[in-house]
C-alpha cells in the first residue's frame, strides 16, 4: 500500500493536466499513486496523460467516465485508491515543492492518534504566490474543519490530504440529474469525527481559470438545488451548533428556496427542519425568491 493516492479530476484540461503531473513527479516522492478520473473529456486528455505515463515511472491509474460532475469522479476514485493518504488536487492546481515530504513528515506525527483524520495545509496563487485566504490560529494546530472555519474564521482554499479510510466512509451523496454537491457537506461530516493537522506552509498553488469550478460558482445552486438544499439542512439540523443565528436564518431562506426548486412539499419543508420556527421565519422570502425567479425563466 503507497503512503500517497494523489486524486486529479478532469474535464477537458489536456493543455494543462501535465504541468499538475509534474508538480507530483518533482515532489522526489516515490511512495505514491496517481488516479486520473477523466469526466468526459473531449479533448486530447488521454493521449497526453498516455505520453507522461511513458516518460515517468509513477504509478498511474487512468479511468474515463461518462460526465457526471467532480462529486462523482470523487466517488470513483475511492473505488480504486489504495494509498493510506489521498491528495485531493485539481487538475490547474499544482503540488508546492516539498509538499508531499511536508506531509509526510507531520503525518509520521499524527499517525498514531486514531482521531485524526489527515493534515491541511495553505494555498497559494500560482503567479502571485500571495497566499489565498488566512492562515490557522496556529501551526499544527489539531482541530476539525467547522471549528476551523466557524469558529476561528480561517478563509479560503486549502490542500486536503484525507486518510483515504475516512474518505470511504464518507463518500459524497448523489442527487438524480445533478453534479455538484458542496464539498463542505462531506468536510462537514467528517468534522464530526476527526480532527485534521493544520499546517502553515503553502502546499498547494492555485490558478483560477475563466471555467473552472470556482468561477462557475454563482449558478451552481439553481443547477444542482437538491444538493444545495442537502448541504443547508444539513447545517441547520446536524452542524447548527457552529453557526449563528443570524448565519442560520440565512440559511434556512436558501433552503426553502432550494427545497421549492426540487418540487419538496410544504410538509416535508417544515418536518426534515429540527427548527420548525426557523423556517416560519424564512419562508416568505425563500418562497419570494423562487417566485420570482420563476417568472424570469
Amino acid at each position: 500500500m503507497p503512503l500517497f493516492t494523489v486524486f486529479v479530476p478532469t474535464y477537458n484540461r489536456g493543455d494543462i493536466l501535465c504541468r499538475t503531473l509534474d508538480s507530483v513527479a518533482e515532489q522526489e516522492e516515490a511512495d505514491l499513486e496517481i488516479i486520473i478520473i477523466d469526466d468526459g473529456s473531449s479533448d486530447d486528455t488521454k493521449e497526453k496523460v498516455d505520453r507522461w505515463v511513458e516518460a515517468h515511472t509513477i504509478a498511474l491509474k487512468y479511468i474515463y467516465q461518462s460526465n457526471q460532475g467532480k462529486t462523482a469522479a470523487h466517488n470513483t476514485m475511492l473505488e480504486h485508491a489504495t494509498g493510506e493518504l489521498t491528495v485531493l488536487l485539481n487538475s490547474d492546481d499544482l503540488l508546492a515543492k516539498g509538499a508531499l515530504a511536508t506531509v509526510r513528515q507531520a503525518w509520521e506525527q499524527a499517525r498514531s492518534n486514531p482521531d485524526c483524520g489527515g493534515i491541511e495545509g495553505l494555498s497559494a496563487d500560482l503567479e502571485s504566490g500571495e497566499l489565498l485566504g488566512t492562515k490557522y490560529p496556529q501551526d499544527k494546530m489539531l482541530s476539525n474543519y467547522l471549528d476551523m472555519r466557524q469558529r476561528f474564521g480561517v478563509k479560503g482554499d486549502k490542500l486536503n490530504v484525507i486518510k483515504t479510510s475516512v474518505l470511504k466512509a464518507f463518500p459524497f451523496p448523489r442527487f438524480p440529474g445533478e453534479k455538484h454537491v458542496p464539498p463542505s457537506t462531506v468536510w462537514s461530516r467528517i468534522a464530526h469525527h476527526y480532527d485534521f493537522v493544520h499546517l502553515n506552509t503553502v502546499l498547494q498553488l492555485k490558478e483560477y481559470r475563466d471555467d473552472g469550478i470556482t468561477k462557475a460558482w454563482s449558478d451552481k445552486k439553481s443547477r444542482n438545488p437538491c444538493g444545495y438544499r442537502q448541504f443547508y439542512l444539513e447545517i441547520l439540523n446536524d452542524h447548527k451548533a457552529f453557526y449563528s443565528f443570524r448565519k442560520r436564518l440565512a440559511f434556512a431562506k436558501r433552503y426553502v428556496y432550494l427545497s421549492l426548486l426540487c418540487g419538496v412539499s410544504f410538509k416535508r419543508l417544515v418536518s426534515d427542519m429540527d427548527r420548525p420556527y426557523l423556517y416560519l421565519i424564512a419562508f416568505p422570502i425563500g418562497a419570494f425568491k423562487y417566485l420570482i425567479g420563476k417568472q424570469s425563466t
